[in-house]
């Protein structure tokens, strides 16, 4: 699954006061199980023409990368970015080989990236994103975090409470079957994904990490996607 905000209202010189967005979210089925009986019904029910559901993974992604090329945004924002969304997403997409990947990017690529040892070489290789990502800022809330406030950890549940006074409900992986048992079960995971995603918007608007590194960049003299 997975969920996503867009934007147009972010101001990258101060405070944005408007949060006005659009969402929508991409639902593949489990293990080539029939979805639950009224999962479509419970969808009129709740008038919610945004999610789009898949039977297959690469279908998913196929669509995702379709979004991105409609959508073109200037910022890919997302916890941890930079790290486990960024890895997942493109060894998917390299397992299934969908095409048109660089589409997450600005600039066409044939060749899909390989691999390369991160600084310092501990944490084993891993795709470089700013390789995949080429015209686009990155904004990784786990990153920024780190860089803005000093907390004990920076998970994003941890955050939510300690920096927007939010209570995020978590869950173990191993819960997930259960979920696609039951439309209303169903339903409950996908605002769960949802409110991340929120959860993350509004933790950039609260650190100020676009106009806070702006700024720094304007000082430093060096690139902006150097600062994220």
């Amino acid at each position: 699954m997975i969920s996503c905000l867009v934007s147009n209202a972010i101001n990258q010189d101060g405070p944005t006061s408007s949060t006005k967005m659009q969402r929508f979210t991409l639902m593949r089925n489990l293990d080539k199980k029939p979805w639950p009986y009224d999962l479509q019904q419970k969808l009129k029910q709740k008038n919610d023409g945004n999610v789009a559901l898949f039977n297959t993974e690469r279908q998913m992604l196929e669509a995702l990368i379709a979004r991105f090329h409609q959508i073109d945004p200037d910022v890919l924002l997302s916890h941890n970015l930079c790290g486990s969304v960024f890895e997942i997403i493109m060894a998917r997409i390299q397992f299934f080989s969908v095409p048109h990947w660089s589409r997450i990017g600005r600039l066409k690529k044939s060749q899909f990236p390989t691999r390369k040892l991160d600084q310092g070489g501990y944490s084993g290789s891993s795709w470089i994103p700013r390789m995949v990502s080429c015209g686009r800022l990155l904004v990784d809330t786990f990153v920024s975090s780190k860089e803005l406030v000093r907390e004990t950890n920076y998970d994003l549940g941890f955050l939510a409470q300690k920096q927007l006074k939010t209570t995020r409900k978590d869950f173990d992986d191993d819960m997930l079957k259960e979920f696609y048992l039951t439309s209303d079960r169903l339903l409950q995971l996908v605002g769960h994904t949802e409110t991340d995603t929120f959860l993350t918007f509004k933790l950039m608007l609260h650190l100020n990490i676009l106009p806070l590194t702006k700024q720094l960049t304007g000082i430093a003299g060096n690139l902006w996607f150097r600062s994220l």
